[in-house]
């Protein structure tokens, strides 16, 4: 059995640094992957625990992946059709980073 833990990118609950230090120390005790979420908007009774907007999933994974060696990372949801044109010009671009950090992990 697989174990992984969620990484916080939600404004009010994460920074560069909290993310990383999330990540490493998911790691560190062993577990297998950490995830993130994609939000479209983040509803009104909400904002307060979560602030109003939510870190790109990929970029924040891209950040972990930077920190990490063996993690998998994923997405507990990626709305694919969030600003379709933004998703279609940039998606390949954000998967390919991650990607790239995930093989420079790999050879250290």
């Amino acid at each position: 059995m697989n174990f992984g833990v969620w990484i916080p990118n939600c404004r009010h609950l994460a920074t560069p640094d909290i993310i990383k230090s999330t990540a490493v120390r998911a790691e560190q005790l062993g577990y297998d992957s950490v995830w993130v979420s994609d939000h479209v908007v983040v509803p009104h009774a909400n904002v307060k625990n979560f602030g109003e907007t939510v870190f790109d999933p990929l970029v924040t994974l891209a950040v972990a992946a930077g920190a990490t060696r063996r993690v998998r990372l994923g997405t507990t949801v990626l709305i694919a059709s969030l600003s379709l044109w933004v998703r279609i010009t940039t998606l390949p671009l954000q998967v390919g980073s991650i990607a790239v950090s995930c093989l420079a992990r790999d050879r250290q």
